[in-house]
């Protein structure tokens, strides 16, 4: 099986597909640390967990980062309990191979293929989630 990167901000367990798609997930949070994670299936030890979606990329870009369910984890343990709680087959356990720190520079250079209206559309729904907790 093949290495899978996901980014997300140093303080959300949330993974995302890009690392343009991490930042703007984080822009209500003032933590704007994007780490870039490289995971590799099947994970005997590692540093870190992942629960990743199995289903194609293309699939798992339509949804956004809170609704695809994409986690990552300090320990085997609450991957595998998270993992379980989900349906059968719909993810599958990585093992963090290596983390990285971008800096903005970088982000832009990486040339994330994300229109920013899909950007934009996200973060919307992002802040409407949070509004719909507010009022919960």
């Amino acid at each position: 099986m093949e290495e899978k990167k996901r980014y997300h901000i140093r303080v959300k367990p949330i993974l995302c597909l890009t690392a343009e798609e991490a930042l703007a997930s984080g822009v209500s949070v003032n933590e704007e640390t994007v780490e870039m994670v490289v995971l590799e299936p099947n994970p005997v030890a590692a540093p870190g967990y992942a629960v990743l979606r199995t289903e194609p990329v293309e699939v798992i870009a339509a949804l956004t980062p809170s609704q695809r369910g994409e986690r990552i984890f300090q320990s085997r343990h609450d991957a595998m309990r998270y993992l379980q709680s989900q349906d059968p087959g719909m993810f599958r356990l990585y093992g963090v191979k290596e983390t990285r720190p971008l800096e903005r520079d970088e982000i832009a250079a990486l040339g994330d293929a994300t229109p920013l209206d899909t950007v934009l559309r996200q973060l919307q729904e992002f802040e409407d989630q949070d509004r719909k907790k507010d009022r919960d």
